[in-house]
């Protein structure tokens, strides 16, 4: 409000009232799980499931997810149009409400045995102050490799052909 000694014809636009807010600010968040329930076999699928979630309390927008695979698997499919580039998938969501998700399934099938890791990532083009949970990562595992073993008949018939290959080396002598 502005006053003066000096009379106003016009007092009615002598005060104004100005909202000045700062620039709006979102918590992303990444959940990374597999329906992997034990150990995995060479050739076998599973599926990720990458969960981001606006924690608030704004909107977010322009929001990126990479899923970071382990060279142990090949990509299959997924539910949200990834795009492969080398071992890192990524897509993205235009817009996030307050309490909003957006869920991607993406199929794998394991090439070569070990520990499988990934790491699923989420930013967005809207503030973030809590770096913390843009981050998510998990390992599932192919189990040891099994080795073929005998049973008892073959370990018998192994002796057995073992013996007369000695006998028939000794009756030669």
């Amino acid at each position: 409000t502005i006053t003066s000694a000096t009379a106003d014809p016009g007092a009615g636009n002598n005060s104004s009232t100005s909202t000045i807010t700062g620039a709006e600010e979102t918590d992303m968040a990444v959940t990374l799980t597999s329906n992997v329930a034990g150990a995995l076999a060479v050739g076998e699928g599973y599926v990720y499931s990458v969960t981001g979630t606006n924690n608030g309390p704004g909107t977010a927008s322009g929001i990126d997810f990479t899923l970071e695979l382990s060279s142990k698997v090949s990509f299959v499919s997924s539910t949200c149009g990834a795009v492969l580039t080398g071992n890192t998938l990524s897509w993205s969501v235009a817009t996030l409400a307050n309490g909003d998700s957006s869920n991607c399934q993406i199929t794998v099938v394991v090439v070569l045995a070990g520990d499988i890791s990934a790491t699923a990532t989420v930013s967005s083009a809207t503030a973030d102050p809590d770096l913390s949970n843009n981050t998510d990562s998990l390992v599932v595992g192919t189990g040891a490799i099994p080795v073929p073993a005998l049973g008892q008949w073959s370990l018998l018939l192994l002796a057995l052909l073992s013996l007369g290959i000695g006998l028939q080396a000794m009756r030669r002598d």
